[in-house]
């Protein structure tokens, strides 16, 4: 199929149903035309975590044998990755120019409230087989983490050469999944609590604390069935939610009320309630995105807390608004090469997609800061692990890596 397709190509494509592959031999690159019908004009594609991290406008090529309106985009991606992605009807940026979109991004109001409509306007691909929770949709929501809406859902697309994913949802059916509400305080927000089941074992029990609760919560089965089967140790997991979409931003990159949260509420009710670890050689704070730079920055500042730290698709390249200065993860960098001998007494792992090579700003992508980051703390640290995966700021990188680390960084607990 042409990477543009036209009105002619409407029958070839009906035939076909659903996106439709094609392997470029030259370069390693697979075609995708993605198809599908509606008739609330103008429709839009959503392909998550990529480069075009918003909506793109389809193309309408003409009325299938129902009367249905039939839309196509064509896109070329690396035949190794695994994408995400829905459609969106109604589309508000369809006919906007590059200056109105410009102004949009600039404005934090103008952008939540851009996010809020086109979630609400988008729906996952009818025609295809699967569908898996959208991160984006989930962050900021207080009630329990589970997709309620058809917004709620976006379709993976794994492409020929792509490593093989189970998506099917897991039930947490061995341990316990909650969340509560520890603290009475403006820091105090929901967190959901995954309990492995306890076999007679005495003592307290290790800790993850995971960024982005409400949105990693439904992931909590994988770790349920892994600690069944043996392949990792029983471990508390705690899912910090955030107040709000916004809230979120100002907390993660830096804000230092998400510190004095968890420090002096969320840990010492985790120990108090649930048996949580003490010992910060068996508490890991992860996270991805600004997520991700949170958790490198909690464990920089609070080691005597956290002796690991789970960093996924970091966005270390981040510069907050209105705070003049360098990206938040160089900041930490420069701190470290202030003092050259100080040592960082954490064990780091540190995961990024392939296709997240352009994500970030002009000054520093989200690759590039990874890999500053890494060649810098390399001589600081304990230990140092940085992984790649064929895919975007998404959930088909991020669910491998969340499982692949932990399995790292916990092996040692065994030994306790």
């Amino acid at each position: 199929m042409p990477a543009r397709p036209e009105p002619a190509d409407l029958d070839a494509l009906l035939a076909e149903g659903g996106p439709v592959l094609t392997e470029s031999a030259a370069d390693g690159q697979t075609e995708v035309t993605f198809v599908t019908t509606g008739d609330r004009a103008p429709l839009s594609l959503w392909i998550q975590g990529v480069r075009q991290a918003l909506p793109q406008r389809m193309r309408r090529l003409g009325a299938d044998g129902r009367g249905r309106q039939v839309w196509a985009y064509g896109a070329r991606f690396p035949s190794d990755s695994t994408l995400t992605y829905c459609y969106v009807e109604r589309d508000p940026l369809a006919r906007l120019g590059p200056l109105r979109r410009a102004r949009l991004a600039a404005s934090a109001a103008a952008r939540d409230e851009l996010i809020e409509t086109l979630l609400s306007r988008s729906f996952p691909d009818p025609a295809a087989p699967r569908r898996v929770p959208n991160v984006l949709g989930l962050l900021g929501r207080q009630k329990a983490p589970i997709p309620a809406t058809v917004s709620d859902w976006v379709t993976p697309l794994a492409l020929p050469g792509a490593p093989g994913q189970d998506w099917r949802h897991r039930p947490v059916r061995l341990g316990r999944l909650v969340t509560e509400r520890p603290g009475t305080g403006p820091l105090s927000r929901p967190v959901t609590v995954y309990r492995p089941p306890r076999r007679g074992e005495a003592g307290d029990l290790p800790l993850v604390v995971v960024f982005d609760g409400e949105a990693f919560a439904w992931l909590a089965g994988e770790l349920d069935e892994a600690i069944a089967r043996g392949r990792m140790p029983a471990f508390l997991v705690a899912y910090v939610h955030n107040l709000s979409r916004r809230r979120r931003i100002e907390e993660l990159s830096g804000d230092p009320g998400l510190v004095a949260a968890l420090v002096s509420e969320i840990v010492p009710w985790l120990r108090a309630r649930y048996d949580a670890a003490a010992d910060p050689a068996r508490v890991i704070v992860a996270g991805a995105g600004l997520g991700g730079l949170a958790a490198a920055r909690l464990a920089h500042q609070r080691p005597d807390l956290f002796g690991a730290a789970l960093v996924m698709s970091g966005s270390l390249w981040w510069e907050p608004r209105g705070r003049a200065g360098r990206p938040a993860g160089l900041d930490l960098l420069a701190r470290l090469a202030r003092e050259r001998r100080h040592r960082w007494p954490v064990r780091l792992w540190m995961s990024y997609g392939t296709l997240e090579a352009d994500v970030g700003d002009r000054r520093l992508t989200l690759l590039g800061a990874v890999e500053r980051f890494a060649r810098a703390a390399r001589p600081h640290v304990d230990e140092l692990t940085v992984r790649e995966f064929p895919g975007g700021h998404d959930t088909p990188c991020w669910r491998p890596a969340l499982r692949d680390g932990l399995r790292h960084l916990t092996a040692r607990w065994r030994s306790f």
